[in-house]
C-alpha cells in the first residue's frame, strides 16, 4: 500500500532539496524523465515537482523517452507501461543494454496491478511500483521522495562501516 511508504506529514521543501542533493552526483539540479502519454496526468505529476531543486522532463513516448536518455541521461525515471509506440518492458529492456543506465531508480507508474513476473521484468536500480488508480499523481512524489531516503541510507551505510566483505 502506497501510504506506508512516506511519513506524513512531510517538510515538502527541505525533502525534495534533500531529493535533489541524492540523486545528483555533480553540481546543479537532479534530473527526473516522467514518461507518460497522458497530458494530463503528466502536467499534474509535473506542477507537483514545480520550485523544488529539481528538473524535470517529459517524454510521451517510447522513442522521445529513449533520445532524452541519450541526450540528457537522467537520475531517476517515472515510466508509465502503456505508451503509444511500444511499452514500458521494451523501454526499460533497452535501458538495460545502456551501461550508463541499467541501474537507474525507477518508478512504475501504472495503470493496472502487475504480476510478479512482470515486476521482475520492470526492475532497473532501486524500483518501486505505483498503481494509477490507487495512487493520487501528488503521492508520486512522495514515493520519489521515500526512494531518495533508501537510497541515501543505503550510501551513508557504505561511508560509516565501509564496504561489507
Amino acid at each position: 500500500d502506497a501510504q506506508g511508504w512516506v511519513q506524513k506529514p512531510f517538510n515538502e521543501k527541505l525533502l525534495f532539496a534533500e531529493l535533489g542533493r541524492v540523486l545528483h552526483h555533480g553540481d546543479g539540479p537532479a534530473n527526473v524523465l516522467l514518461v507518460e502519454d497522458d497530458l494530463d496526468l503528466a502536467n499534474v505529476v509535473l506542477a507537483s515537482f514545480q520550485n523544488v531543486a529539481i528538473h524535470i522532463d517529459h517524454a510521451a513516448t517510447r522513442q522521445q523517452a529513449i533520445r532524452h536518455c541519450v541526450e540528457f541521461p537522467p537520475d531517476l525515471l517515472i515510466l508509465d507501461l502503456t505508451l503509444p509506440d511500444g511499452d514500458g518492458f521494451s523501454l526499460v529492456d533497452w535501458l538495460r543494454q545502456q551501461p550508463k543506465l541499467r541501474s537507474l531508480p525507477l518508478v512504475v507508474y501504472s495503470g493496472r496491478e502487475l504480476s510478479d513476473h512482470e515486476a521482475d521484468k520492470l526492475r532497473l536500480g532501486p524500483t518501486q511500483f505505483l498503481t494509477k488508480a490507487r495512487v493520487q499523481p501528488q503521492e508520486v512524489e512522495e514515493l520519489v521522495i521515500s526512494m531518495v531516503h533508501r537510497i541515501r541510507s543505503k550510501f551513508a551505510d557504505l561511508t560509516v562501516t565501509g564496504p561489507r566483505t
